[in-house]
């Protein structure tokens, strides 16, 4: 299942450097031999292990990093874009291809576009916009009047 979900990840690396690219060839080709198939494991083991047990988040920081990248918007205005690494996110397409089903059945009630590309990062901005409005319009009633 580790090597399907690595043929099917694409994008630049994290932190690391090593790219999809880098992961498929690791993880899929067949001059490695045994080393593929041990590396296959060892991340079916440690995607089982986040799964299942308690991990100290300090301990896997290096997992969780992202390298950001400054995206220019125009008149001086950047969009930072996080590029998680590329093990954490074939670790994510296994557990999805388990998962899959109830998530969308659990986050159908809020509305989340489960099951569609970027659904839930859509609602998540959404609710943050919305927090900021509701904040914004708290602090201008709670302003003094100008004169």
């Amino acid at each position: 299942m580790v090597r399907q979900a690595a043929l099917r990840t694409k994008g630049s690396g994290g932190l690391s450097g090593v790219d999809a690219n880098g992961y498929r060839r690791m993880l899929a080709c067949k001059s490695f031999k045994q080393s593929s198939t041990r590396l296959c494991e060892a991340i079916g083991r440690m995607t089982k292990t986040l799964c299942t047990q308690y991990i100290d988040p300090t301990t896997i920081e290096a997992l969780i990093a992202s390298r950001l990248i400054p995206l220019d918007k125009g008149e001086v205005a950047v969009r930072p874009i996080g590029v998680g690494e590329v093990k954490r996110r074939i670790s994510a397409k296994c557990v999805m291809s388990f998962a899959k089903k109830d998530v969308e059945e659990a986050s159908r009630s809020l509305q989340l576009c489960a099951g569609q590309k970027s659904g839930t990062q859509q609602a998540v901005r959404k609710e943050r916009v919305q927090e900021w409005e509701e904040r914004a319009e708290r602090i201008r009633e709670s302003a003094p009047p100008r004169i």
